[in-house]
């Protein structure tokens, strides 16, 4: 069967602060559908000074942006409509999927339906992240909160590529985190083309930041920037380690599978709320009081 790539070749952008933006360098990089290794897009070939950017731009909107006086239940809304979209949309995704994987249409379908799934399950959670009252031997009260972690920096693999990324997106935007999302240079175009429908579906600009390239160089630089609180890094198990290393510096939170297999719906990880438990931070409170 002929690429549609011969007669189609899409550029890509980042997607950085609710903008449509080129690399600083304004270079791109081929993507290729691997069962016929045509090129069927040209991506922005992102470098450090672009994750810089894009940052900065979610830690303005988790610090001051609209974002961090959204209420659990409106950030539970946002991500039924973006499931919404993903549905709309699925088999335009599913396509775009199976001639950038080379996986079959069939497997690519299950996956896109998958992804919608899990926002909608991340919906459902996003006002149930809850906190406890803690019993203490004294004339005090104890209690715990569970606020977002702030900005996320999520590398995403190359071979379930949207489901990936939904994988760690929704849990994030559930709990009220602001993202920066490095997929993987070999499957990125779903994942950029889900950007599409962020603003339509509520989400404000800064939340989620898309940027492409080379994974050594952005993957480095999201694990050792300060302004990023935690990196969630689900690929080989010596790419997962070297972030660890990379982030000891600046003490980030660091949720990696080390070449294990996870899975968000799997009953044995807490179905979903594993993912969500590494989106949030624990803040003990006392407050102690007289007779």
């Amino acid at each position: 069967m002929s690429s549609i790539a011969k007669t189609t070749v899409r550029t890509y952008q980042n997607y950085v602060n609710g903008q449509w933006v080129s690399s600083s360098s304004g270079e791109t990089f081929p993507v290729y559908d691997p069962s016929t290794e045509e090129v069927i897009a040209q991506v922005a070939s992102a470098n450090a000074a672009d994750v810089d950017r894009a940052v900065k731009a979610a830690r303005a909107a988790f610090d001051s942006g609209p974002w961090a006086t959204t209420t659990a239940q409106d950030r539970g809304r946002i991500l039924f409509k973006l499931a919404e979209k993903i549905r709309a949309n699925a088999a335009q995704l599913a396509d775009i999927e199976c001639r950038n994987t080379g996986k079959p249409i069939v497997e690519a379908e299950y996956d896109i339906a998958d992804v919608a799934t899990c926002f909608e399950y991340y919906g459902g959670l996003a006002n149930k992240v809850t906190g406890s009252v803690n019993p203490v031997p004294a004339n005090a009260l104890s209690f715990t909160l569970r606020e977002p972690v702030g900005v996320a920096g999520q590398i995403i693999p190359w071979n379930y590529p949207l489901l990936m990324a939904a994988w760690k997106l929704a849990p994030a935007l559930a709990a009220g985190c602001t993202c920066v999302l490095k997929p993987a240079e070999q499957t990125p175009l779903t994942a950029l083309e889900f950007a599409n429908w962020f603003e339509e579906a509520g989400l404000p600009p800064g939340v989620v930041n898309i940027v492409t390239g080379e994974a050594n160089v952005l993957a480095k630089t999201l694990a050792e920037h300060d302004d990023v609180d935690a990196i969630w890094c689900f690929t080989d198990e010596a790419s997962a380690a070297a972030v660890k290393t990379l982030s000891v510096g600046n003490l980030k939170q660091v949720f990696t599978n080390e070449g294990r297999a996870i899975d968000w719906f799997d009953t044995k990880q807490g179905e979903g709320r594993w993912f969500l438990d590494h989106s949030v931070q624990v803040k003990n409170i006392w407050v102690p009081y007289g007779e």
